[in-house]
Order: C-alpha cells, then structure tokens, then sequence
C-alpha cells in the first residue's frame, strides 16, 4: 500500500506499508514508511523500520533486535518505537503529526 495525502500550504504526508515475511527484526510481517513533509520536500518527521535501532551511548549502548524506530525530526536522529499494531501505528503517527502541523500553524 502506497499512499500520498496534500494537506493545506502543500505539507503532505506518505505511507508506505508492504506485508513481508515474519522475520526476527519484523516479527508482525509488516515493512513500513511514515513521513510528514513540509512544501519544500524536507521531510519532518519519519516513523519505519528500515534499518537497525542503537539505543544508548557510550558502553552500554546496544541495537535493538526489532527495527521499529522514528526519526522526530526528519532527521538522522533515531528513536526506538514500540510497536503494538498497525491501528497504534497509525494513530501514534497522526497524533505526531498533528502536534507538528500545529506548530507550523496547519490544521488537518
């Protein structure tokens, strides 16, 4: 599933979802894309599981079995994301977005 939404000002956001093999670092058989972007095609906010997750710093940083992570803002900074299911998934998506469109002045 492939999906491009234009919100107001030309913000917009895109999900990417495709059903894949259960795997150890995909247990629920699901690889996914959420990003919001702004007008200028820089992306604000990213959730996916596309690579490894490091958690920690220094010595007691370890990667995460599970690839579930978010980019907060759009950027190379990475968040583990507890993933429950594909309705959490969604909704913890929109609820970011929601606070950063309100912070760009945009209502959805």
């Amino acid at each position: 599933m492939v999906g491009i939404v234009i919100l107001e000002e030309g913000y917009w956001y895109e999900i990417n979802a495709k059903v894949v093999e259960k795997s150890e670092v995909r247990p629920y058989g699901l690889k996914y894309e959420l990003t919001l972007h702004h007008p200028t095609g820089k992306c604000l906010y990213r959730m996916d599981n596309a690579h490894k997750v490091v958690v920690g710093t220094g010595p007691g940083r370890r990667k995460k079995l599970e690839y579930d992570h978010q980019h907060p803002d759009g950027s190379k900074q990475v968040l583990y994301y507890d993933y429950e299911s594909a309705v959490d998934l969604l909704t913890d998506f929109f609820e970011e977005i929601d606070k950063i469109l309100q912070l760009e002045g945009i209502r959805i």
